[in-house]
């Protein structure tokens, strides 16, 4: 099977990125404190960080962890979908 490229391969990462660059939004400042996604994505690493912690409290909250799991996947579902949706205008720089 030649012309076949290993997945994890440098050659392979190069051929799917193959003329496409990644650049920082102009205004990516402003994105980075208005963006719905990037606040979702912000509480999703806050409730990751929670269950992580929960072990360490022997038991004492009465959340199960579960829910703080299931929690992680609403709030990052929702940050994809809020990707996704075209947002207002930004507000005008302060």
């Amino acid at each position: 099977m030649t012309g076949l490229i290993k997945a994890s391969s440098p050659a392979a990462v190069e051929h799917i990125l193959k003329g496409k660059t990644m650049r920082l939004a102009s205004e990516w400042k402003r994105v980075l404190r208005h963006a719905w996604s990037i606040r979702l994505i912000a509480l999703a690493g806050v409730l990751s960080g929670i269950e992580a912690a929960l072990p360490l409290f022997g038991g004492l909250l009465p959340i199960p962890p579960a829910a703080f799991a299931f929690a992680t996947l609403i709030v990052v579902a929702a940050a994809f979908v809020a990707r996704l949706v075209a947002q207002e205008k930004l507000p005008d720089a302060e």
